[in-house]
């Protein structure tokens, strides 16, 4: 709402309209909103680029997430947000430690880049330190993290692109 003021009731956030889905870190205070149009915008903690607005700054107000056009879907991780656009792409910003946005790389990124590794993809899933594709063939596809198994490709190795998770189908 443009400040730092608790609430104990809803107020008007400012630069969002036309929302249309909307999701929010437990673990590091951002909030991403999916507008009727496919863009992106975000609030809240910034400073690892999570918000995709080419800055490293907090904001108080909902501002437009660069790279990413006609998305379907978002989520939020822990300092890093995932979006999926309508041809089945996935595009990541944000804290990269652990390859959790799936470019090929663990560079922080400030702007959504796309993800390698993975298409036809129908819905999206963010954690705390990977992100989880589900491809229209009904396979998953995770990056990130690897640690307690979480990638789900047998090997505890942290990817940096999305990998075919083992033993899940349909």
């Amino acid at each position: 709402d443009g400040t730092i003021t608790n609430r104990s009731s809803f107020v008007q956030a400012i630069g969002i309209s036309n929302a249309i889905a909307i999701s929010a870190s437990a673990s590091y205070h951002h909030v991403v909103a999916l507008r009727s149009d496919g863009l992106v915008f975000g609030t809240g903690s910034g400073n690892q680029g999570e918000l995709g607005d080419n800055g490293v700054v907090s904001r108080r107000t909902y501002v437009q997430a660069l790279g990413i056009s006609n998305a379907v879907a978002i989520a939020c991780g822990y300092q890093h947000t995932v979006a999926l656009r309508s041809d089945g792409l996935v595009f990541a910003t944000g804290n990269n430690a652990s390859g959790r946005l799936g470019d090929g790389t663990v560079t922080n990124r400030n702007t959504f880049v796309q993800a390698v590794g993975v298409s036809n993809v129908i819905a999206i899933a963010a954690a705390k330190f990977h992100s989880i594709a589900l491809c229209s063939d009904g396979n998953v596809y995770a990056t990130g993290q690897a640690g307690y198994g979480m990638i789900g490709d047998g090997a505890n190795v942290a990817r940096s692109s999305f990998v075919q998770a083992l033993g899940i189908s349909n």
